[in-house]
């Protein structure tokens, strides 16, 4: 059984360059990439995003889907599932993604990669017996720039579930990106309120996450970021980013950990220049939750953080990611960590 343990360190840790996503990216797609344009709101139909994706889906390599300037919101009755022979890239241009009654929104069923440009993804929801979630990757790279994902509420109970971002096997990039409000509940897997990533690592630049809640009565939740890596010891990195307000809760009595902000199983987190503020997780077994806010199975650390549990002011998380990067000050160590041990 693992349980928490405190750590402090005092040593300052610089952000792999490799490992980063750099500030303010904004990818319209690879030069020798197929473009296809959506026209229309439609569900389905000529110049529709789910005739585009499955246009996509058809054609040799990798391929842009442009969201026409202006469009507004796209409503979708059912998930919108490809599986192509190359990446996927979606220049939202402000436009917003909802599925009322849908627990699985944009699926990268062939985990070819996707990424997701300047689009709002709000509102889905619903009840189903697989792996869930609005942005769903089968073992493809996630990235996501300038995205809203908020007001969803994913519920599974046959699979892994997200209220927001779950990959089952490819790394998470995210930057730039609100992250807020949605749930994940799963009575069969793991439980991320925000993201849920296994077996690579999640790189998350100048983002918000907060007020996402998580739980399952199965298996581990984690409020903001739940990262499933395993034997795998792969990390995860934050700079520049707001946790503040999630929930978790692992309800199973016989084992299970949760973590508020974010739970790392597989490795170790680096995070400068952060707030860790309000986050909060139970545990039906009374082992494996943060008091802090954040747990993993190695090392955290890092410099110029915020880290509290004081949850007086979560009664309006913020919304707004921020947007000038700290100078991460040596003088301000990471004020908590906590490890697994056992």
């Amino acid at each position: 059984m693992l349980r928490a343990r405190l750590l402090r360190t005092a040593s300052a840790v610089a952000l792999a360059a490799a490992a980063m996503v750099p500030l303010g990216a904004v990818f319209a797609g690879p030069a020798s990439a197929t473009t296809f344009t959506v026209t229309v709101t439609a569900n389905a139909g000529a110049g529709s995003l789910r005739q585009a994706l499955a246009d996509a889906a058809a054609n040799a390599g990798d391929d842009v889907i442009d969201i026409q300037a202006g469009l507004g919101t796209i409503t979708v009755t059912s998930e919108l599932s490809w599986s192509g022979s190359g990446a996927v890239t979606i220049n939202g241009n402000g436009a917003t993604l909802t599925g009322p009654g849908v627990p699985r929104g944009l699926v990268d069923a062939g985990g070819n990669g996707l990424t997701v440009n300047d689009l709002s993804i709000t509102g889905f929801s619903g009840v189903i017996s697989e792996d869930a979630a609005p942005v769903l990757s089968e073992g493809g790279t996630i990235t996501l720039n300038g995205c809203s994902i908020t007001g969803n509420a994913i519920e599974s109970d046959e699979g892994d579930v997200a209220g927001g971002v779950n990959s089952e096997g490819g790394a998470v990039n995210i930057t730039d990106c609100t992250i807020t409000g949605n749930s994940a509940t799963s009575s069969a897997g793991p439980a991320g309120g925000g993201v849920l990533a296994g077996q690579h690592a999640v790189v998350i630049v100048t983002s918000t996450i907060s007020g996402n809640t998580a739980s399952s009565s199965f298996g581990d939740a984690g409020g903001g970021v739940l990262g499933e890596a395993g034997q795998s010891q792969v990390g995860m990195t934050v700079r520049d980013s707001t946790f503040n307000c999630n929930t978790a809760a692992a309800t199973n009595t016989e084992g299970g950990d949760a973590a508020g902000a974010i739970l790392w199983q597989g490795g170790g987190i680096t995070i400068n220049g952060s707030t860790v503020v309000g986050n909060s997780a139970t545990a039906a077994s009374n082992v494996g939750t943060a008091g802090n806010g954040m747990l993993a199975t190695g090392t955290i650390d890092g410099t110029g953080n915020t880290i509290s549990d004081d949850t007086s002011a979560c009664a309006a998380p913020p919304t707004t990611p921020p947007t000038t990067p700290s100078s991460a000050p040596a003088a301000e160590p990471v004020q908590a960590a906590a490890k697994f041990t056992g």
